[in-house]
Formats: structure tokens, C-alpha cells, sequence
């Protein structure tokens, strides 16, 4: 496929697909879309923060999942750093490639600002998996949704909901 904004004529390069799951859940949802792609873009290049299902499925990890997960405040705080640096890098990464898309997967506290500056510099993103469990806050309860939903405004083109998310709405 031609990049978007590339010379018709110019060489086509595969559909470039850059992803960041967070968590066991997301790197299983990961896996899936990886192996869905496939079928239909077969020379489609995935790339960014994997877990091993991602991995098996043929995502190039440029970080491992498990780097990202952390939980509760206490357990935060002390990786504020290290997790600033990898979301930093990886956005200059997926610019710099540049991905054809971003998909960030669950993980919203880490998904939703890198998309919201991909957005920003004309790299389409999506949102997948981050569903009604992202509408509470630390403390389980619900968050105010006219902030969530005008920050996925801000962050995504798309919201792609699994169907366990869909069914517990």
C-alpha cells in the first residue's frame, strides 16, 4: 500500500501497524487483530509494545508488554519515569517509521495521551479494547463521562470495543 500523501507513482510499502498493549488482556486482543489483519493484508508489518501472544502472531516488540504493567499509585510512582521515557520514545518511533495507523490497546492511562499526540502529528489512531472499564477511575468508580468521552475525542479517530466490553455496557 502507498503511504497516505505519497507520489501515485512511488513504490508501495506494506500497510505499517503500530500497536501498544499493556496488559495480558490486551496483548490476547492484540494477537487477535494481528492474525485478522493478516488475512487480509498479508504483508502487513506490526510493530511497538507486545506481549507474547503479539509476538507469536508476528508483532516486531519493540517493547515488551510486561513493561508496562504496573497498577495502584503506590506501584506507579517509582516507574513514572522509565514508562514517561517508553511512551516518549515510542511515539517519536511510530512518527518517525511513520506507522499507518496507531492502535493502542487497553491501557488507557498510557494508550490515550500517545494517541492523543499521534493524533496531533496526522497519525490516524484507534482506540481497541478500552471500553466501559475505562470510565472508572482508581478507585472504581464511575468517572465523569463528558471528560472521558471528549478526551477519546481528543485522542482517537476510532474506538473499537471488544465484544465482552459491548456485552457488559
Amino acid at each position: 500500500m502507498a503511504r497516505a500523501g505519497s507520489p501515485a507513482n512511488s513504490v508501495t510499502q506494506p500497510l505499517t501497524v503500530a500497536l501498544a498493549a499493556g496488559e495480558a488482556s490486551g496483548d490476547t486482543l492484540g494477537a487477535g487483530l494481528i492474525e485478522a489483519l493478516k488475512t487480509r493484508v498479508p504483508d502487513a508489518r506490526f510493530v511497538g509494545i507486545a506481549g507474547p501472544k503479539m509476538i507469536a502472531a508476528g508483532c516486531e516488540p519493540w517493547y515488551r508488554a510486561e513493561e508496562l504493567s504496573v497498577m495502584g499509585l503506590a506501584e506507579v510512582l517509582p516507574h513514572l519515569p522509565r514508562l514517561l521515557k517508553i511512551r516518549r520514545q515510542l511515539r517519536e518511533r511510530i512518527k518517525a517509521l511513520p506507522a499507518d495507523v496507531f492502535v493502542g490497546i487497553d491501557a488507557p492511562d498510557f494508550n490515550l495521551p500517545a494517541a492523543r499526540w499521534l493524533k496531533s502529528a496526522g497519525i490516524p489512531t484507534v482506540l481497541y479494547g478500552a471500553g466501559p472499564h475505562s470510565l472508572l477511575d482508581a478507585n472504581g468508580h464511575r468517572a465523569d463521562e463528558k471528560l472521558v468521552l471528549e478526551d477519546l475525542r481528543k485522542a482517537t479517530q476510532v474506538i473499537a470495543l471488544s465484544l465482552a466490553d459491548l456485552l457488559s455496557a
